[in-house]
């Protein structure tokens, strides 16, 4: 919201309210006095504001400033008729692209932000186009323009949904919120679906806009209690939804005021002109949370950008910097359980010194560039370079500017034709505008440049089948003389419509089988094995292709089947979850009644797309209450994915994600066994990184034995104390107590 007609240079005390369709109102501060509307959909009206947590001074003279572009533009996405662009600015403002010949066609967004992003649409396949985008603030300051820059259309339509990918799914909760953290290969939408139960994902939150890096806070959740939920994205184009696995995640049993650690804290100023620097800061965080840097040109500080985008990997850029000047600042991480102002994780101050003038040296030219031929496309590696005032860099095909792209190391080709030999030119550039020389490179792309389309296996066309049928493809072959491609993984689409406009149900990288066990996938929910989409009587199309790593082949053709109750399923299972509990991870399972099998295998990966190990030594059979692995071989903060192996018939079920969650608070528990001779455990959990230590003191005070000194991460830990002490030797038997250090916290026992 703007605020208008404000006085200058005065002090102004303000509260917020939020209410839904359903009337209900959240208010901050706590405590501020409201009059309910008379009116159904009047305005609430703010009486009081008892607290002055929220305040803000205006400034003497009208802001007169406008926004700095920090980073990009990026081209995030493209399609046949589509090119997404991304870019930064230090201030609130609008999105504005303008593109075609002679820049006249434009497109915008009025919503005011910092973090932008705008598709332009209906645009011709296989085409080039200049675009600049524009942002201006809400005072009419701007717009700032970005240079101009090129982007190409693919040749042929988009007919992936999104790919999750793999280690970004990450999950926070307190006692009554759970944040739930993704990334996508290209912008989409933002889906989450939950409940309480792992076989009812009733309720849904939702974003419409189309990001890359998602963040849903699920709200007005019930304290302690295990809840279940997955992720989901569509694309531009309508591909999708892809989904995360479901997660079991458990709210806390208190609100989680743990600030949040933040750690390598580097920082880069460079002259982006000969009046102007920027000043980057890159860092990390524990937990999911969001960012703020304070700056200026003495230790007070006095100036603030704060980024509302959740994460634990970060980056602010501070704009407008003089040349040769110290600049202090610190880093500052908001939780996203606990986003209140007086709790906010702060650095040290540190400070800098800017350039005393622009680097005009002209970067050196991009190294290891190399091309790798698709069908219709061609991707291009290089190596990051070099020189640290590098912006970004620009790439031609045969001559022609093709795409200028920012600080990344790759770029695929899509308008590429076939069974032509492409010269690829990469060239760096810097802040101010300086070109290296080029490196080229060639490629000549064509059909036979991917893998093979596989051929359908089982089920025969037009067959009937249960409602959880297993399909089969005999496999792909790879890149023939490529032996960096010959690892292939597959990716199936299942729908009730014959053209594949509308998924059913969406797969990608399962495993490339063997004769013994071929490449399969067993329909069911998307992360809840067990249960099955399908509906009785309704036919369905399926296909399947490969993909090397670098290109995708084409689509198998596809095969039909009738889906019907009257068909038995293979096994099933009525329920499967995985729940983090004191630092190990609890498995449980059961199946579907009437059926029977030898037991299950648990394997387990740190991706949902590959990697599965098997875990368990011996065959799991069950007891009365189903089947149940325990997983102690785990750690805080880390997200595991887990299947199980049906050891009857070979079927796969998952995976099943869930996210090992830390200790909520510090403990020290009694050491086990008591009494004990020749060795007992201690064991005590940190909730976030700290130096601690263990000694061991007998009755007079005195202390027998350094257990433990080091700064250590959040988790559970355990030390085993041999009853000896320092000088090695064993203690005589008798009464000892044990003491920890951690930060603030000391007990002893």
């Amino acid at each position: 919201m703007i605020i208008g007609g404000l006085e200058p240079e005065t002090e102004y005390t303000f509260a917020v309210t939020s209410t839904d369709p359903s009337g209900n109102t959240v208010v901050f501060p706590e405590g501020t006095v409201l009059a309910k509307p008379l009116a159904p959909l009047a305005a609430l009206e703010i009486l009081a504001i008892t607290a002055s947590t929220l305040t803000v001074t205006t400034t003497t003279t009208a802001d007169q400033t406008a926004p700095v572009i920090t980073s990009g533009p990026d081209i995030v996405a493209t399609s046949s008729t589509s090119i997404t662009l991304a870019w930064e600015t230090d201030e609130s403002s609008d999105s504005r692209v303008s593109y075609g010949p002679g820049l006249a066609l434009w497109v915008s967004d009025d919503d005011l932000v910092t973090s932008h992003l705008v598709s332009i649409t209906g645009l011709d396949a296989g085409t080039s186009y200049s675009f600049q985008v524009g942002s201006a603030d809400p005072s009419g300051n701007g717009p700032a323009l970005s240079v101009v820059g090129t982007a190409t259309t693919s040749s042929t339509p988009d007919t992936d949904p999104p790919v999750i990918i793999a280690g970004s799914v990450q999950t926070s909760a307190s006692n009554d919120r759970i944040t739930i953290f993704w990334e996508t290969n290209e912008p989409g939408d933002s889906f989450v679906e939950y409940g309480t139960s792992f076989s009812s994902l009733d309720d849904m939150s939702d974003q419409a806009d189309l990001v890359t890096s998602h963040s849903v806070t699920l709200a007005n959740l019930t304290p302690n209690l295990p809840y279940f939920l997955r992720a989901l994205s569509s694309d531009l184009d309508g591909n999708g939804p892809t989904a995360t696995t479901t997660l079991a995640v458990r709210t806390t049993a208190t609100a989680d005021t743990v600030r949040p650690v933040i750690s390598g804290v580097e920082r880069t100023a460079v002259a982006t002109s000969d009046t102007g620097t920027t000043l980057t800061a890159t860092w990390t965080t524990d937990l999911l949370a969001s960012r703020r840097i304070e700056y200026g040109a003495t230790a007070s500080l006095g100036s603030s950008i704060t980024d509302s985008k959740t994460g634990t990997t970060h980056e602010m850029t501070i704009p407008n910097l003089s040349l040769n000047t110290r600049y202090y600042f610190r880093i500052g991480a908001i939780s996203t359980n606990d986003p209140q102002s007086e709790r906010i994780a702060y650095t040290a101050i540190d400070s800098v010194v800017t350039p005393a003038s622009a680097d005009t040296t002209t970067p050196a030219t991009p190294a290891n560039v190399t091309s790798i031929p698709g069908n219709g496309a061609v991707r291009l590696r290089w190596d990051v370079s070099s020189n640290s005032n590098v912006t970004g860099y620009t790439i031609q095909r045969n001559g022609a500017t093709i795409a200028t792209v920012g600080q990344v190391t790759s770029f695929l080709d899509e308008s590429a034709a076939n069974d032509q030999t492409h010269t690829y030119t990469i060239q760096a550039v810097t802040a101010v505008g300086k070109s290296s020389n080029g490196t080229t490179t060639q490629a000549a792309p064509g059909p036979a440049k991917v893998p093979t389309a596989p051929t359908v296996g089982a089920p025969s066309p037009g067959d009937t089948v249960s409602l959880a049928p297993t399909l089969i493809v005999n496999n792909a072959v790879p890149v023939p003389g490529d032996a960096s491609r010959a690892s292939l993984r597959y990716a199936f689409q299942l729908s009730s419509e014959s053209d594949f406009a509308t998924l059913t149900a969406s797969i990608t990288g399962v495993t490339s089988g063997d004769p013994g066990n071929p490449t399969h996938w067993q329909v069911t929910d998307i992360g809840r094995p067990g249960v099955t989409i399908l509906e009785d009587g309704t036919t369905y199309w399926w296909r399947a292709r490969a993909d090397d790593g670098d290109f995708s082949g084409d689509w198998s053709s596809g095969g039909t089947f009738v889906a019907s109750t009257s068909k038995p399923t293979g096994i099933t299972l009525a329920a499967f979850t995985a729940a983090s509990d004191r630092g190990m991870v609890t498995i449980d399972w059961r199946m579907g009644s009437g059926q029977e099998v030898s037991g299950f295998h648990v394997l387990r990966s740190l991706t949902a797309t590959g990697g599965f190990e098997r875990i368990s030594t011996d065959i799991i059979t069950a007891d009365e209450e189903g089947y149940t692995y325990l997983d102690r071989d785990v750690r805080p903060n880390v997200t595991y994915h887990y299947m199980l192996e049906s050891a009857t018939t070979g079927e796969l079920f998952g995976p099943l994600a869930v996210r090992v969650d830390p200790p909520g608070q510090f403990s020290l528990s009694q050491n086990a066994p008591n009494p004990f001779n020749p060795t007992t455990s201690i064991r005590y959990e940190l909730p976030n990184t700290v130096q601690v230590t263990l000694k061991v003191y007998n009755l007079l005070g005195q202390e027998v034995r350094l257990l433990v000194n080091a700064r250590q991460e959040a988790g559970f830990h355990t030390i085993i104390w041999d009853g000896r002490n320092v000088a090695g030797r064993s203690v005589s038997s008798g009464v000892y107590f044990y003491r920890i250090e951690a930060g603030e916290f000391t007990k002893a026992k």
